[in-house]
């Protein structure tokens, strides 16, 4: 039997993952190259380094919603949720 205790670790760790991917969602949603510009400006202002991952997919031309594929591929305004098995697609 587990305890609170023993699953609270694993509970917190789902919570983060579902954070993530609703941000995730969300720069897909407003535009991956609108995201990226955003996140430049942030992380200048907090002398953070910026993440790559995002303008791989940028100048590969997927820019999320408007272009039908970014971090998810969308349909009817929609996104598919990825595969939980395999690779990223970033």
């Amino acid at each position: 039997m587990y305890t609170f205790a023993d699953l609270g670790p694993a509970i917190s760790a789902g919570e983060r993952l579902n954070n993530l991917v609703e941000e995730i969602e969300l720069a897909d949603t407003v535009g991956l190259d609108i995201a990226m510009h955003v996140g430049r400006i942030l992380a200048a202002a907090w002398a953070r380094p910026t993440p790559q991952g995002t303008g791989r997919l940028v100048e590969a031309g997927r820019l999320g919603r408007k272009s039908g594929h970014g971090y998810y591929e969308w349909r009817n305004g929609r996104p598919l949720r990825p595969a939980t098995t395999g690779a990223p697609p970033f």
